[in-house]
Formats: structure tokens, sequence, C-alpha cells
């Protein structure tokens, strides 16, 4: 027996998780450990370990001498007891002991850090559960801007998908690069990868994830397209089934930079590229079998070279405002590729290089890796900004008495459109312009708040969220009848909202102001981004008499755009003159009724002088006017 002495245990153990069933795996907590001080080198383990389908967990032990660095040393079975190994329920007060004396390594003096990993054998060995969390996304002169992003836990296969799992899947190898089974699968364009991952996720009776048509079955989508191709194009993802799918651009990068445990190399997973990618100086121009190179952070293998992967995204340009689970724009002409392959250069194969190709490329370079959602996610589009809830100071003195008096304003998180809709976006859900200035990317204008409140429920059911707005005990704009055309509505001033449900609707004044002013990111300017009126908003001073293309302007702190200008905005709450008087402290919404709806920001038409963010004014519900617009916003986070 070794003698141990000042052997000491970090009471801290590193909880890991793994496993996937119904997306969510089981979670170790509550950890400890501590050594017997009886002389019999006796460790005991406690912990705390919760699965929510209650499945038979198999729970391991490692152990590392180098501070968590790396978890090389496994304790022998033989000298494990209680809770370890197969079969282990979950619960509380669960506890390990660990004859550590009893081992052939010497523990002598030292420090020691423990790891217990539980598994509920629903996630494959070669697959990798990953941790949401947020990251700063892109990298100065390579993907830029830098921006904050947020994304939720998803799952990710530790390797490239391979020639052998692509035959098995799909029958015939397209490769270029043959010999070996474990090489990844390449020559397959985005069309390809849509339908692999279809195929897949129904041999292993799971949900498909993409939709074509109208069905998910890729027996009824026809031929993989040998050219672009509009009906293609439109294949929408349900981010909520539990089937294969393609990481988004967002999850990727986080993946590749480690998630949460990121130690902030520029390859994925070390500072060399010898150690991590098969690149142009050590690959021979060749791909090479999976999982042969170094693992990064999380245990995920080739992020860095051997093939690119493709992702969802549309190519776009990077935000500056923090998104949370973004998915990109909903068109494009090319979709996104990550990681580059084994013919770039060092520089290509950084983790933030991305490039931009047609969904019909699929040479010698191009392969995939699949993923997995986790539980039920909200998505973002690139021109959404997630706004942090906070509180602040809401109301001015000095400009109309309705902006009196100052006072304290909580808000939940939300997420609001960094731009305000605009005509093609109008009428793409609507099927008419109502804008007196027609112009596609200009905001919508002359358009009722009944109008919006339409809209916002319409786009809310056409792309599977829950509507806000109801009328007449429905959420269906189809049972409220026409849209009045009178000023005020007796019915449809009865409206309600949902501000729980996920869809679209209009901002309260508060979420309104609260963005408007950079919510906690404000630098407290006088306007909306900036202390000179020309460089954030079109104001009657330089709009030459019409409102303009969105987005030409100087963004606010959270990135939004036009919050001066151009356009007042409309919300969700009636107008009352002395509300601030009364107003509650968190989330308030407005009065329970009246004649007028709230309106913030002001039109091209205004002066300067009324570009403050904090100005309030309203219009009639029925009211049409060619500086009156929207912007929407979504809750339920």
């Amino acid at each position: 027996m070794n003698q141990l002495k000042n052997f000491i245990c970090i009471l801290t153990i590193l909880a890991a998780t793994t496993g996937l069933f119904a997306n969510l795996p089981p979670v170790v907590t509550n950890a400890s450990a501590q050594q017997r001080t009886d002389g019999s080198k006796i460790v005991d383990i406690h912990f705390d370990v919760e699965d929510a389908e209650n499945d038979t967990l198999t729970v391991t032990l490692f152990v590392s001498d180098d501070e968590g660095a790396s978890f090389s040393i496994t304790p022998d079975g033989a000298n494990l007891s209680g809770d370890i190994g197969e079969g282990v329920m979950p619960g509380v007060g669960k506890h390990i002991v660990w004859s550590a004396g009893d081992e052939t390594q010497i523990f002598d003096a030292g420090t020691f850090v423990f790891k217990v990993t539980a598994d509920d054998h629903s996630l494959p060995a070669d697959w990798v559960y990953v941790q949401g969390g947020t990251f700063q996304m892109g990298q100065e002169g390579l993907s830029e801007p830098v921006h904050t992003v947020t994304v939720s836990d998803f799952a990710i296969c530790a390797h490239e998908v391979t020639q052998a799992e692509w035959v098995e899947t799909m029958g015939s190898n397209p490769s270029a690069h043959q010999g070996n089974n474990n090489y990844p699968v390449d020559s397959v364009c985005w069309y390809d990868v849509i339908v692999y991952c279809n195929q897949l996720s129904m041999n292993d009776d799971l949900i498909p994830c993409y939709t074509i048509n109208g069905s998910t079955d890729p027996a009824d989508w026809g031929t993989v397209p040998t050219s672009q191709n509009a009906t293609w194009d439109a294949v929408t993802c349900d981010w909520n089934a539990d089937g294969y799918r393609m990481l988004t651009e967002a999850e990727w990068e986080f993946a590749a930079r480690g998630g949460n445990q990121s130690q902030g190399y520029t390859y994925s997973g070390s500072n060399n590229p010898d150690e991590v990618a098969w690149y142009h100086e050590n690959s021979g121009i060749q791909t090479h079998e999976v999982m042969t190179l170094a693992q990064n952070e999380l245990g995920i293998f080739d992020m860095s070279g051997n093939v690119w992967e493709h992702v969802w995204d549309w190519e776009d340009d990077y935000p500056v405002a923090p998104q949370f689970n973004p998915v990109g724009p909903v068109t494009g002409t090319d979709r996104r590729a990550r990681g580059s392959n084994f013919n770039d250069t060092a520089y290509y194969i950084q983790i933030a290089w991305h490039q931009n190709f047609p969904p019909t490329y699929g040479t010698g370079t191009f392969g995939l890796r699949v993923g997995r959602s986790m539980g039920i996610r909200q998505t973002m589009a690139s021109n959404w900004a997630i706004v942090e809830g906070g509180t602040f100071e809401m109301g001015i003195e000095d400009h109309d008495p309705s902006e009196v008096p100052i006072h304290t304003v909580t808000v939940s998180t939300f997420a609001m459109c960094v731009h305000e809709v605009t005509q093609a976006e109008f009428s793409e859900i609507m099927g008419y312009n109502p804008s007196y200035q027609v112009s596609s990317n200009r905001p919508v204008e002359y358009v009722r708040f009944y109008e919006a409140v339409k809209y916002c429920n319409l786009r809310s059911m056409e792309e599977g969220m829950t509507p806000c707005y109801t009328i007449n005990h429905s959420t269906d704009p189809n049972d409220w009848g026409g849209v009045p055309t009178t000023y005020n509505n007796s019915t449809w001033d009865t409206m309600t909202c949902d501000f729980t449900a996920n869809g679209y609707r209009l901002p309260t004044e508060a979420e309104w102001e609260f963005a408007a002013t950079g919510g906690n990111d404000s630098m407290g300017y006088t306007y909306c981004g900036g202390n000179n009126p020309n460089d954030v908003g079109w104001h009657g001073g330089n709009s030459s008499g019409y409102s303009h293309n969105v987005m030409q302007k100087q963004p606010n702190e959270l990135g939004l755009y036009d919050m001066n200008g151009n356009v007042h905005e409309m919300c969700t709450d009636w107008y009352n003159a002395t509300y601030y008087s009364v107003s509650p402290q968190n989330n308030p919404t407005g009065s329970e009724g009246g004649t007028w709806r709230s309106l913030k920001s002001s039109g091209w038409n205004n002066s300067s002088y009324a570009f403050y963010p904090q100005r309030r004014s309203s219009c009639y519900p029925g009211v049409q006017n060619d500086t009156i617009g929207f912007r929407v916003v979504r809750g339920g986070f």
C-alpha cells in the first residue's frame, strides 16, 4: 500500500455533463471531496445529480494533478465503490468512496482536482453537449465588427461526418479524397447537407429539422439542384426539432472557441496550428482521418482545417448589436462555410475566418458537421438586437409636461429589430403597401396602429410563434374582420397583449425609451447614439422632405438604427399625458384604456429639437400619416 502524505483535495469538483434525451442532459451539482483523517487514505466524494427523464446513469470519476488543465488520471474501478459506474439513479446525497491509497500511482504531496461525469447514454460517445453562453463573435481585422452573441445549449458531433457515415445514410460516396472510410466526406454542397440531415434523422426516428414545400421527407423534394433553386432556398428549419441539422454560424464559432471553457486560442484548441489542424503546411494537400489531431477545450476535433463545414446562415454583414441565437437573414445568395480546409494557410484556418459560397458549391474541400438542438429555443435573425433588461430613469425635464416626473423604471429582457419595419417587409406579410412615399427599403408609413397589430400577429403565425395580440378572444387576425378605417373602433380597442408570448409586437413606451437611450450600455448621449443629430437620424434639416432607407445613419449603443427621426414609431401603450405620475416601476404598459396610442421618436419633417429619446406624442389608432411607422420587438425571454 502506498503511503499518502499531505493528500489535498480541492473541494469544488468540476461537474461535467454529457448525454442527450428529450433534449435534456443529466446535471451534476453540489459536489465536494474530502480525504479521511483516520489514516485510511480514503477519499469521500459527495454530489447531487438530476436527470429530467430519471434515466439510469453511468457516473465516472476523473482526477487531475495539474489543477484541472487535464484529467488524465482514471482511478481503478476496484478501488471505487458507492454511486459510481453503471446503474446510478439520479438523486441527492450521492457518495463515491475512493481507496486512493490502493492505487498504483503514488499520491504523496500535491493538489488534486476531481471531475464527476454523468451520462444517460442517449448521446453517442462521439458527441459533445455544449452548454450555452455569451461570447464575442468575430475578430478585429478578420471578421468585423466584433459583437456580443448568446447561444442556447446544443449538441455537436465531435468530428466531421465521415465517408462511412455518409455512405451508410446516402448509399454512395461523392468524395474526391477516398481510401479511408474515416476521412471526412467531401464534395458535398449545402443542398446535399440538408438532404443528409433529414434522411439521417428519419433513419434514427428523430424529428427532421428541414422542410421544403411542406415536407420533411427528402424523397418528396426531387433531385438535388445543380444550380441556384428558389424552392430549395426557401427551406425552413424547425429549431426545436430533435433531429440532425447544420450548426448556425454562431453555434459553430462558439463551439470552435471552446464554448464556456474557451482559452482564447487562435485556432480551435491551440495557438499552434500543427497541433489541431490539417492545413497547407502539414496535410500533403489531402484530407485526413478525423480525430487524429488534438481536440479543443470541449473535446471537438478538426474545427480548424481538414474540410470546410457548411453552416445554416445566409451570408450577411455582421451586426453591431448583441445577438441571441442568431440564424442569419431570411434570404440571400450565398451560404456561410466555416473552418477552412486542408489546402489553406494558417491565416485562413483561424477560428474567426469565414467565407461565402453558393448552396450548389461543393468541391473536394467541402464537408459537414452535424448538431442537434437542446430544448425549446428562441432564434433571432441577424437584424435583431437583444436588449438586456435593466433599470433607468424615464422621462426628461423642461420639454413637455407629459414627460415628467422623471421616474425609475425597470424593464425585462426583450429583443428589438434594429430597424423600422420596411415597406418590403410589410408588403410580404400584408399583401399591400400603404405608404405614401413608396420605396421598398424605406420604413412603411401611412399605416394605422390597427394594421401594425394585424401585421405582428400574422407574421408571428407565419413564423410559428405565439401571437401576442387578442381581439374578440382570437389571436388569428382572419377572425377580426376588416381593419377599421375610423379613428377609433370599440371592438379593436379592446385588444389585449400577452407580453409573455414569443411572437412579434410593438414595444411598450418604457421598452422603446430604454432601448433608444442605449439600455445598460448607455453613454448618456443627447440623441439616440450621439450628440450630433445629423449623425444619427433624418430630420427636417437634412431629410429633403421625405423618409430614407433604413440603417443609413449611425446606430446607437445597442446597434439600433433610426431611433431618432425617419418616422414616428408606434407603441402598444394607450397614451395618457399624466401616466408618468402613476406609472408602476416594473414593466409599465400604459393606461388600461384611452383614445390615442403612444408614439415615440420623431419624423423626417420634425426639427432636431424633437429628436431627444424621451419625447412622447400620440395618434388615433385608426389615423394614417406619412410620418408614422413602427418597429417590432419580441418578448418571452
